[in-house]
C-alpha cells in the first residue's frame, strides 16, 4: 500500500518505495446494534514478510463474541481451535466477562496446546 501525502484533495506519493512494516493493523468500527474489525493478513518473522493463507485470519469468531488478535501466530492458531468458554455464565459487564472467563479460558487453551 503506498505511502500517501494529502494536498488539497489530490493524493500523491510522498515516498514511492514504502517499505512494509510487519506490524499487525486492527480496526474496528462500532454502531448502536453492531461492530465491524478488520485485519491485515500479513505475518513476519526476523527478515520476511509472509501473506497468511486463504481461509486464516487475526480475527476469531466465537459463538458469543469476536476478538481481533496481534502477535504470535502460533497464538492465534491456538485460540481459534481450542478456546472453549463455559457453557453458560453470567458477567456483570464487559471487564467481568473479560477477567472472569475469557482470560481463564485463554489461559487454559495455550496451557493445553503447550504453548
Amino acid at each position: 500500500m503506498p505511502c500517501l501525502h494529502l494536498r488539497r484533495f489530490k493524493p500523491r506519493l510522498l515516498f514511492p518505495t514504502c517499505r512494509l512494516s510487519g506490524m499487525t493493523t486492527l480496526v474496528g468500527i462500532q454502531g448502536r446494534n453492531w461492530a465491524l474489525l478488520g485485519a491485515d493478513t500479513r505475518i513476519a518473522d526476523d527478515s520476511t514478510i509472509y501473506r497468511l493463507a486463504k481461509g486464516h485470519s487475526k480475527i476469531i469468531e466465537h459463538e458469543t463474541f469476536t476478538i481481533a488478535c496481534a502477535g504470535d501466530l502460533r497464538a492465534i492458531n491456538i485460540l481459534q481451535s481450542q478456546l472453549k468458554l463455559p457453557k453458560t455464565f453470567i458477567a456483570k459487564d464487559d471487564a467481568h466477562f473479560i477477567t472472569g472467563f475469557l482470560i481463564p479460558a485463554m489461559r487454559k487453551a495455550f496451557a493445553d496446546a503447550g504453548y
